[in-house]
């Protein structure tokens, strides 16, 4: 049976990316172990578009305070909708604004009883 892979050429583009986003953080994880790290990117991360890999890098760059993802973190971040990542704040916002106003109404009812 032969293993789904990504091509070498993909991984060494996700990788220095990754470099170019957490700087040293990203090559002291990958290490010397660069050899063993690509092959499961490139196995675990077989089952991905190109655009899903851009989400997961998308996601990275914005939330790089978070660490350098392993390889499962990583397909974790490439499923996540596209407007979560995005749009993080402006949900948030949304949805806020949502509960406050909610909060609003359960005070002016409340004190009106």
């Amino acid at each position: 049976m032969h293993e789904r892979k990504l091509p070498k050429s993909w991984v060494d583009k996700i990788f220095f990316r990754l470099k170019e986003i957490y700087g040293s953080a990203w090559i002291d994880g990958v290490g010397d172990a660069y050899s063993i790290n690509h092959h499961q990117w490139s196995t675990a991360l077989a089952s991905l578009s190109p655009d899903q890999i851009k989400n997961a890098l998308e996601y990275c760059r914005q939330n790089k305070d978070c660490g350098a993802p392993t390889h499962i973190q990583f397909h974790f971040y490439a499923n996540k909708p596209r407007e979560i990542i995005k749009s993080a704040p402006e949900i948030a916002k949304k949805h806020l604004d949502n509960i406050n106003a909610s909060l609003n109404f359960r005070k002016v009812n409340h004190a009106s009883v």
